[in-house]
């Protein structure tokens, strides 16, 4: 008699997990959706990007600025590595004129009003 309920009972779940497992071999999840491409200059961003290089990434960069940005920050990375606070502001202030020196003047002019616009949006989303 126990053989018997063993039996049946392999046999209703074989029953109800038949249709399951057949049904999840045919219906494979759509891909998803290819991410739109990022702005230029803005293959990676943060969350913890401020204002400043949410505006830097805005600009159309060409490829030398975007290689030579890209060494500025990584060697105020290295410079900030067990640095005090004092020190790492001193570094973000030249790395922040260093970037802008390598900016055309229209550059220039297209951060400044998108680094007003960034910081206008972050003082209303967090009053």
């Amino acid at each position: 008699m126990n053989l018997s309920r063993f039996a049946l009972a392999v046999a209703a779940v074989a029953a109800f997990s038949a249709p399951l497992a057949a049904g999840a071999q045919t219906t494979a999840p759509p891909p998803p959706a290819a991410a739109p491409a990022p702005p230029s200059g803005a293959a990676h961003r943060g969350h913890h990007a401020g204002p400043w290089m949410q505006s830097l990434h805005s600009l159309q960069l060409g490829d030398d600025q975007r290689r030579q940005i890209a060494a500025l920050i990584k060697a105020s990375h290295q410079a900030n590595r067990g640095a005090d606070r004092d020190t790492r502001r001193a570094n973000a202030k030249q790395l922040h004129a260093q970037i802008e020196a390598l900016l055309s003047p229209g550059q220039r002019v297209q951060f400044h009003a998108e680094l007003r616009r960034e910081r206008a949006a972050r003082r209303v989303a967090h009053p």
